[in-house]
C-alpha cells in the first residue's frame, strides 16, 4: 500500500507517542498500521513497529516514494529492525519506485552497516542486483568510497567488472572508473588487487584511465599506468587520456601520461564537451581553446622530441 505522504499528521504522532511509551493502541485501520510501521522504520524505533507487525501492518507497505520498511531500517543502518522485518518476510530484493529505483542492498550501502548489509544477504539479496538505472551496490560503494563495504561485496560475490550507472545522464561505469573519477585511491588499489580489468570501456568508450585524465588525481592515474593501463587507447570519438588532461589542464596527468608513451599527436573527431564545437581535436589545440599555456608547452615539447624541425 502506497501512502498520499511520508508526513505524519498531528493524530499520528499522538499515537506513535503512545506506542513508543509502549501503550498499544488497538482500535485503528490497516492503512494506519501501515503508516505506523513506516515511521517506526524511519525513526529507527522498535517498539511501534513491533505493534505494527503485531496488527497486521503490511510488511512490505510503501510511502509515497516507494520506500518499504527494511528500505528505511537499512538506510539507517539498524540492525535490530532490519532483522525483525525480515523475521516477517520483508522482501529483501525489494527497490523504490521513484528516483532511482535503488536496491534494498544499496540503501544498506548507504547506511554504511555491514551487519544490515551482510543479514540482507544471508536473506537473499543478490549482490550485483540493479536499480532502474543500472546502478549496483558495488559500484555505489566504489562511488562512495567506502573501502570497507567494497571489500566486504566483493567477498561474497560482488562482479569487479560489472558497469553500472552512475549518473543521470546514462553514461556508464564499473567499480574502478566510479572509484577513479572520484579519486578514492584505497578502492581502486582495492579493485586491481581483486582483478579488475584497467582497460574495459563503458558505453561511450572511456576508460578508467580518461576518467582520471579529465580529473586532478595523479596518483590513481599512475596506479593504473603501473597496472598496464593502455595509454593510448580510444573512446568512441577518438579522445585519449592526453587529450582530456589537456582539455582540463592537469599539468602533473599530463607529464604522467607523455613519460608512459601518449601520442602528443593524437586527433579526436569533436569536442570533449559537447555544447561546443571547435575546428581542431588535438591535444594542443584543446589546451590552447581552454587556456593552459603551460599545458601546450609540455605537449608541444614532446611532438619537438618525436619530430624535431627540419634542419636540426
Amino acid at each position: 500500500m502506497i501512502f498520499r505522504s511520508a508526513i505524519v499528521t498531528f493524530w499520528q504522532t499522538v499515537l506513535f507517542s503512545f506506542l513508543w511509551g509502549g501503550i498499544a493502541v488497538v482500535n485503528l485501520s490497516a492503512e494506519d498500521w501501515d503508516a505506523t510501521l513506516l515511521s517506526a522504520a524511519e525513526h529507527g524505533e522498535i517498539n511501534p513497529l513491533t505493534e505494527a507487525l503485531n496488527h497486521g501492518a503490511h510488511v512490505d507497505a510503501r510511502n509515497v516514494e516507494g520506500w518499504t520498511p527494511l528500505i528505511f531500517a537499512a538506510k539507517i543502518g539498524n540492525l535490530e529492525i532490519t532483522k525483525a522485518l525480515l523475521a516477517k518476510g520483508a522482501n529483501a530484493n525489494g527497490r523504490s519506485s521513484s528516483d532511482e529505483g535503488s536496491t534494498t542492498l544499496a540503501f544498506a550501502v548507504h547506511g554504511g552497516n555491514l551487519q544490515v548489509i551482510q543479514t540482507l544477504l544471508d536473506h537473499g539479496a543478490k549482490v550485483d542486483g540493479r536499480a532502474k538505472n543500472g546502478m549496483t551496490p558495488l559500484v555505489y560503494a566504489c562511488q562512495n568510497g567506502k573501502l570497507e563495504v567494497a571489500a566486504f561485496l566483493l567477498s561474497r560475490g560482488g562482479d569487479v567488472d560489472l558497469f553500472g550507472s552512475a549518473d543521470s545522464g546514462g553514461e556508464f561505469y564499473n567499480p574502478l572508473m566510479a572509484a577513479a573519477r572520484e579519486g578514492h585511491a584505497e578502492v581502486v588499489k582495492l579493485l586491481m588487487a581483486k582483478g579488475a580489468k584497467v582497460d574495459k570501456k563503458n558505453n561511450a568508450g572511456t576508460t578508467a584511465l580518461m576518467e582520471v585524465a579529465k580529473r586532478p588525481y595523479p596518483q590513481i592515474l599512475k596506479m593504473l599506468l603501473d597496472k598496464g593501463a593502455n595509454v593510448n587507447t580510444r573512446g568512441t570519438h577518438g579522445h585519449t587520456a592526453l587529450i582530456y588532461a589537456a582539455y582540463n589542464g592537469h599539468l602533473e596527468n599530463i607529464k604522467l601520461l607523455l613519460a608512459a608513451g601518449a601520442d602528443p599527436f593524437a586527433t579526436a573527431t569533436d569536442d570533449p564537451d559537447p555544447e561546443r564545437e571547435f575546428g581542431r581535436y588535438d591535444a594542443v589545440a584543446l589546451a590552447e581553446q581552454q587556456d593552459h599555456p603551460e599545458a601546450v608547452g609540455l605537449i608541444r615539447a614532446a611532438q619537438r622530441r618525436l619530430r624535431p624541425p627540419s634542419g636540426h
